[in-house]
């Protein structure tokens, strides 16, 4: 994992030969646990993902 000076995250599973970059308010929201900072409940709901069922 490398972090940026703009708060982005790189994941890198070498063995896999895959990366993935993270951005925005998910990345602010890891950023901050990685730097044992305090989270609020707002923002890890901003970075969850909501998926609606239909009927």
């Amino acid at each position: 994992m490398e972090r940026s000076g703009g708060q982005e995250l790189l994941v890198s599973a070498e063995a896999a030969g895959e990366t993935l970059v993270i951005t925005g308010k998910t990345a602010e929201v890891l950023y901050a646990y990685i730097n044992s900072q305090p989270v609020a409940t707002e923002d890890r709901a901003d970075m969850t993902l909501r998926r609606g069922i239909d009927h």
